[in-house]
């Protein structure tokens, strides 16, 4: 049974590879499409778009104003959960899907999933630089929380691969894994905090805080 330290020998091991799958993933996701890396932002933007509605839609039954700097609250949150589930959706099924791979050489599984977890966090880096842009052009605040950012995308990141090369192993011997993990992933988002705020939930915000991605 691998440990952490297995497995991030083996990562560190067969780190070229890695690199080589993770380019080749990027370049298969983008190529022949007309918008391009723009894709990276469509995923993201339909989450931000939805939760805007939602929140405009709460705002008018609790007659309420509505601001649009509670979108830049959606953009916050939307961003790290759309590379959470796209890390997810891809790596579950990586070993399955790189099987005639693995089948011919002698190399470790684990640099599957973990390439497709770095070539979402790609995506996850250009749409987080989209949102920096946009913020400054709107003169959105900013406090010294701000350092708090790359301590929990470290967080963030090494929940996912952990998940990720956890359900990759498990849909080889079950492949209802991965249909399982669409639908938890398709609903998950109202579990979370990306469309509302903690405060909204009163005594209940203890709940939802339990959500590691919450």
């Amino acid at each position: 049974m691998l440990n952490i330290n297995t497995i991030i020998r083996k990562i560190y091991q067969n780190r070229e590879l890695i690199a080589a799958f993770t380019i080749r993933n990027i370049e298969l996701k983008y190529k022949q499409t007309f918008l391009g890396i723009l894709w990276a932002l469509f995923m993201p933007g339909v989450i931000i778009l939805s939760g805007a509605i939602v929140r405009i839609a709460m705002a008018y039954m609790m007659g309420k104003t509505f601001e649009f700097q509670q979108v830049f609250s959606v953009c916050v949150k939307s961003i790290p959960w759309t590379f959470f589930i796209a890390s997810l959706k891809f790596a579950v099924s990586s070993l399955v899907s790189n099987m005639h791979i693995l089948q011919k050489t002698n190399c470790s599984r684990v640099i599957f999933p973990v390439s497709y977890v770095i070539s979402q966090f790609f995506d996850f880096l250009v749409a987080s630089a989209v949102f920096v842009l946009i913020a400054v052009f709107f003169q959105s605040p900013v406090s010294w929380n701000i350092v708090w950012l790359i301590p929990i995308t470290a967080i963030l990141f090494c929940f996912t691969l952990g998940w990720s090369i956890l359900l990759s192993a498990a849909n080889l011997f079950y492949r209802d894994v991965r249909h399982i993990v669409d639908v938890v992933l398709m609903f998950g988002v109202f579990f979370t905090l990306v469309f509302f705020e903690v405060d909204l939930f009163g005594r209940g915000r203890l709940f939802l805080m339990l959500n590691p991605m919450g």
